[in-house]
């Protein structure tokens, strides 16, 4: 298993926004954050045979990720540190130029953190590659772990592009059993009560955090990422030994690590036991991806002796033109990458070494450039496709953003012509419900759920208030359901009953709009970027309500 941690430290951001937060609504099929997969070959099939794989991915535009977790998708598909093997890591380069590849000369850690991609891993109190499930990682990032259980992951159910995580969330195996465990843990603890040199109880120690591992289908690689920036790795693990005809299939999500700070409090003892605790977040699209298979590559599986369990998974070569509207890789003996009909221009450059001609593929700038995967070209930046620069991109999420708190704010008629709806009650209810996915899957190449998560830390903690009771403690979060007017239902605070008998549970939909507006403003802030029509730093404590803000709320009709 990985490293453990306490799963509470970054739960703090779970609150009035929770509604819009937690659930996933109306994103683009394409992901803009750039995080793409593509398994590019198998060179063994065989049922049980040990595969060395191919696969590319990049990481996403707007973070460098400190870590890159990667699952095995087939049934029984499991491994352990002695079993997954990284043999080479090329960083850099795209599907046509040539990055910097790097052979790994063995499997000792020294030999992992020779590599640049691999370095850093010890300041987390990690290797280079740890083995475990996706549970190990997910239960510790606190939008999954306040529903975490094992293997039950609701929400997750297909990834960006709609391919199914089947097979993702498998339970970790012990080859022996508990009594056997415990055994072996209990002789290692007698030799450690004996050990008379600091040399010899560091071995031992070694071998009991080594001991009675499980094996799972997950590795987490651990080190010093680059953001947008293509990687390729070579890879040998153990194929399931299930059935003929099981498809493999691999799964990514980048990773941020979270360490408590030198003040938190000393375990037992005074031990300080959670200095080297770390906790996770998930980056890029919150589903990861499911990595393709790069067309003529077979991932089917084979029985033992099948004379195509060497060959199917090597692809095969296009060795003249592609079709028309594709660009020709040189990578794996040549392969074809979509360009036109992604919006690119085939064109040639030179590669790396300055003399090598390379076909490539030229996308327009207002297009996400994709490093990795079967297109050259992504979706648009930004909600209005025209942005071609962070800079610029945050500007048009600011405009965008305005405008909906312009339309929010002039009240129901114009409202409605300003295309948000009814105003207080229908519009209000949509800009809280909905306006932070909105945001972040306009502007998913520069900002994620987790930059959220983390403003909204601060944000809920300190800067909430209610400019229509600005001195009132009580409505710091909004108008609550318990004033004199309302009809308490069994004297809950929670509940009340309106002038027709309906129980309903008060939300004050207004003000959790208004503020999700806030926010957005206040994540922009924090890039680096302002936009004083949602946040304005000069004035930080501007009215929020807009002209509504004594509208009779309790009056208003929700929308149906």
């Amino acid at each position: 298993a990985f490293p453990t941690a306490s799963r509470g430290e970054q739960r703090g951001y779970v609150g009035w926004l929770d509604t819009a937060f937690v659930r996933v609504r109306g994103r683009p099929r394409m992901s803009v954050s750039g995080v793409m997969c593509g398994v590019m070959k198998n060179s063994n099939l065989a049922l049980s045979g040990t595969n060395q794989i191919t696969l590319e991915l990049s990481t996403p535009h707007g973070v460098a990720p400190n870590g890159v977790l990667l699952c095995a998708t087939a049934d029984g598909h499991r491994f352990d540190r002695g079993t997954f093997v990284l043999n080479a890591l090329e960083d850099g380069g795209s599907q046509f130029i040539t990055g910097e590849s790097t052979t790994i000369a063995g499997v000792a850690e020294s030999d992992l953190l020779s590599v640049p991609a691999l370095k850093g891993a010890t300041s987390w109190n990690h290797r280079s590659v740890e083995v475990g499930v996706a549970a190990d990682v997910l239960g510790l990032d606190a939008r999954y772990s306040t529903s975490y259980a094992r293997s039950r992951y609701d929400d997750l159910v297909t990834d960006i592009a709609g391919n199914v995580l089947d097979g993702v969330f498998q339970d970790p195996v012990w080859s022996v059993d508990a009594a056997a465990r415990t055994a072996a843990s209990d002789a290692v603890v007698a030799q450690l009560a004996l050990a008379e040199t600091d040399t010899a109880r560091a071995v031992l120690l070694k071998q009991l955090e080594q001991l009675n591992r499980p094996s799972g289908n997950c590795a987490l690689l651990t080190g010093s990422w680059k953001k947008s920036t293509r990687y390729e790795l070579v890879f040998s693990v153990p194929n399931p030994g299930t059935a003929a005809g099981t498809a493999l299939g691999w799964w990514i999500v980048p990773v941020s690590y979270a360490a408590p700070g030198d003040d938190a409090p000393a375990g037992a003892n005074g031990a300080a036991i959670d200095a080297s605790a770390v906790t996770y977040v998930v980056r890029g699209d919150v589903r990861g991806t499911v990595c393709s298979t790069r067309p003529t590559v077979s991932s089917t599986l084979v029985a033992a002796g099948d004379v195509t369990a060497t060959t199917a998974g090597n692809g095969t070569a296009v060795a003249g033109n592609c079709a028309t509207g594709e660009a020709r890789s040189w990578r794996h003996s040549g392969h074809c990458v979509a360009c036109v009909g992604v919006g690119g221009t085939v064109s040639t450059a030179l590669d790396t070494d300055g003399v090598t001609a390379r076909e490539v593929c030229v996308c327009p700038s207002n297009l996400m450039p994709l490093s990795a995967g079967a297109s050259a070209c992504g979706a648009p930046r930004g909600p209005l496709g025209t942005a071609t620069t962070e800079q610029a991109l945050a500007l048009e999420l600011c405009a965008t953003f305005v405008g909906v708190k312009t339309g929010l704010d002039v009240g129901p008629a114009v409202g409605a012509t300003a295309g948000i709806g009814g105003g207080i009650a229908s519009g209000a209810h949509a800009v809280a419900a909905a306006v932070i996915d909105a945001f972040v899957a306009a502007g998913s190449s520069l900002v994620d759920h987790a930059d959220i998560a983390l403003a909204n830390k601060t944000y809920h903690s300190s800067m909430l208030f209610d400019e229509r009771a600005p001195d009132d403690p009580s409505r710091r979060t909004g108008l609550k359901p318990h004033c004199q007017k309302c009809e308490k239902d069994a004297g809950h605070r929670t509940t009340f009953v309106d002038d027709y008998g309906v129980t309903s549970t008060g939300k004050d939909v207004r003000f959790d709009a208004g503020h999700a507006l806030r926010l957005i403003g206040y994540v922009l802030y924090l890039k680096g970027y302002e936009c004083d029509g949602l946040y304005d730093t000069n004035d930080p404590y501007a009215a929020v309500l807009g002209g509504d803000a004594n509208a009779n709320i309790c009056e208003a009709a929700a929308p149906t």
